[in-house]
């Protein structure tokens, strides 16, 4: 898929792009808070651009370059299990991996307030010219993201029409009628992707009458206001953020003391034991609790970043994480191991069969319809339940008194 080159200059990320729309066009005044700040690095953050750089050398049939990237056999086993799915919405009339796009096609006939692109996984249009494809890669392993109204994929897909408006003649254009978007995120217990279908038109009706206005009323600083939830936790001008400190400072007063010196202990036998809430005030608690932890992720975010400046705050300090060995050179480990008699078994782990997507991708090359067999061959296995909103587009599992899962952990009722 061709189309008219963006800047060389242009930085990766523009401030309006898609990875940040469920955050503005919910708080137009969000973006008056991002000037000069940045999104403190993470290991999370560094392991989710490595994932997509291995994606983008298997998407080019680069297998050895993409081994040798992965920082594990777990990123290379996920990222060319999102090959294999991408592969497998083929064959297609044309297919973008890794590439820009731009919604400066909202303005027609004059320039966009500001540069508005964004960075597509895999996009494409099908054989039969009717509907436009995005399928978004998520390696985290914390928040669950749904494509259903997902205002990043239909950022995206907007891009992807209007690429396709500057390169398909208008006979071919007028055939594309549906939008289909999916999110892959194989860490959170994806097999498949997940997927939302709409009309073009009403892709389009959300671009000009929601996303657009939006961007006019940010660019111009017209009108905007704060207003907290969910997007919060992913916002860079959170530590900063006065309707969130706000917010989050109340509840604080609510349930805390306002003496610091108090001990833990103390505070916490004058707090009512869950046990004792009803159903009505453990759910109530939990929704002030998400505005407390979200602010106090943002805080921690921010704390780090000045120290990593070197800066001081009271009370608080870095330290060095805790390491684990690796082998200098495998194969002189190896080496001096023979040496003291350990044998071949000894020494190296025995290879995994590959995932059910893979094995699916290499029936395929074979000509060989893989589905019957692989259904019958797997599983997808109930691991345990996650705690959410009510508003979480999943369906809930309903148990009953006698029912029995795993213990709940913290990682399964949040990030």
């Amino acid at each position: 898929m061709t189309a008219p080159a963006l800047a060389l200059d242009q930085p990766k990320h523009c401030r309006l792009g898609g990875s940040a729309a469920s955050i503005y066009l919910s708080c137009t005044a969000a973006p008056s808070l991002w000037k000069g700040r940045q999104r403190f690095a993470s290991a999370y953050a560094d392991e989710g651009s490595t994932a997509h750089e291995v994606i983008e050398h298997l998407q080019h049939r680069r297998g050895a370059s993409a081994k040798a990237l992965a920082t594990d056999g777990e990123m290379l086993v996920h990222a060319s299990d999102f090959v294999a799915h991408c592969d497998a919405l083929r064959p297609l009339h044309t297919s973008m991996v890794e590439e820009q796009v731009s919604l400066e096609g909202l303005w027609p006939h004059i320039d966009p307030p500001e540069p508005l692109y964004g960075t597509v996984d895999f996009g494409a249009l099908t054989e039969d010219r009717r509907t436009i494809i995005v399928l978004d890669f998520k390696y985290g392993k914390g928040v669950s993201v749904s494509p259903v109204n997902n205002p990043q994929l239909m950022f995206y897909a907007l891009g992807i029409y209007f690429r396709l408006c500057a390169t398909l003649t208008p006979e071919v254009l007028d055939k594309v009628l549906y939008v289909r978007m999916g999110i892959y995120a194989p860490r959170q217990g994806d097999t498949e992707p997940r997927w939302w279908t709409i009309d073009l038109v009403d892709l389009l009706d959300w671009g000009n009458d929601i996303l657009k206005p939006a961007v006019e009323k940010i660019h111009d600083k017209r009108d905007t206001s704060f207003k907290t939830g969910s997007h919060c936790r992913f916002c860079v001008g959170a530590p900063i953020c006065p309707a969130l400190r706000a917010q989050a400072m109340q509840t604080a007063k609510d349930v805390f003391p306002d003496d610091l010196t108090v001990p833990i202990d103390v505070v916490n036998t004058r707090l009512t034991p869950p046990s004792d809430l009803s159903d009505d005030e453990l759910g109530e608690a939990l929704t002030r609790g998400e505005i407390l932890s979200t602010w106090l992720n943002a805080i921690r975010a921010e704390t780090s970043a000045r120290l990593a400046r070197g800066r001081t705050v009271a009370g608080w300090k870095h330290i060095a994480k805790k390491a684990y060995r690796k082998w200098l050179d495998t194969s002189k480990a190896a080496s001096a191991f023979y040496g003291l008699g350990l044998g071949r078994d000894d020494l190296w782990t025995t290879p995994e069969l590959k995932s059910p997507a893979q094995i699916e991708k290499l029936l395929k090359a074979r000509k060989v319809d893989p589905k019957k067999l692989v259904d019958s061959l797997t599983e997808t296995p109930v691991t345990g339940v996650s705690l959410v909103p009510s508003s979480h587009p999943a369906p809930a599992v309903l148990s009953s008194p006698g029912a029995s899962f795993p213990p709940l952990t913290a990682s399964d009722c949040g990030d």
